[in-house]
């Protein structure tokens, strides 16, 4: 939720510096994302415990959960395209304004791209990668 509030601001910063299209984009994706992954952590954080329990009482896995723990899955996999193209966005954004050096953008970019590919070979990444180059930004704003 920091990050989102942190892009949130970033978008309107990088809106007065004149971007119009990129940082409203990257601001959607990541927020429908967000969305997405709070859905996935609340299911984490309630059915499987319960399951958990239910497996233990009865020595059998409750029949919908394992569909369900993969539609979870399919879930963190769309939160994962949406932030890292929100990512590439963003990082367009800096480069259409003065906001940041230009390199900031072009790492964005490359980044949420490397981001997408290691999606793509490996069909998982780590939930902290998302939110590591909105910290870089973010520190170097404070600077």
């Amino acid at each position: 939720m920091v990050t989102v509030l942190g892009l949130a601001m970033l978008t309107s910063l990088l809106r007065d510096a004149g971007d119009r299209i990129f940082s409203q984009l990257g601001l959607v994706a990541f927020l429908f994302g967000a969305v997405l992954w709070v859905i996935n952590l609340a299911f984490r954080l309630s059915i499987n415990p319960w399951a958990a329990q239910e497996t233990a009482r009865t020595a059998v896995i409750p029949a919908f959960y394992v569909p369900l723990t993969r539609w979870t899955g399919v879930l963190f996999v769309i939160y994962t395209v949406l932030a890292f193209s929100a990512l590439a966005a963003y990082g367009g954004a800096v480069i259409s304004t003065g906001v940041l050096p230009h390199w900031v953008g072009w790492i964005a970019i490359v980044y949420g791209l490397a981001g997408l590919g290691l999606l793509g070979v490996t069909g998982d990444a780590p939930p902290f990668l998302h939110h590591l180059m909105p910290l870089l930004i973010g520190i170097l704003l404070l600077l």
